[in-house]
């Protein structure tokens, strides 16, 4: 005869697929919190790069909140056009 691969018992079939199903709920939330911080990671580069809340980091938070690509814009022209 043929060595045939054995199948593992239904309770570590079991167990497997209720580790998975727990580790995609975990997945979702994480997913889910990047994409509400998402938006703001260009306002955090901008206090980051002025060192305290000004008025360009409060028009880049506005921007970025009204629809996100201009506040994206404002940041890399603030950030890069210094130089």
């Amino acid at each position: 005869m043929l060595n045939q691969p054995r199948r593992p018992p239904k309770k570590i079939i079991k167990a497997i697929k209720k580790n998975q199903q727990q580790d995609s709920k975990t997945d979702t939330i994480i997913y889910l919190l990047l994409i509400l911080l998402v938006p703001f990671g260009t306002t955090i580069s901008m206090y980051l790069y002025e060192g305290s809340w000004t008025g360009r980091v409060t028009a880049n938070l506005l921007l970025t909140l009204l629809c996100g690509l201009p506040g994206l814009i404002h940041a890399l022209v603030v950030i890069f056009g210094n130089k």
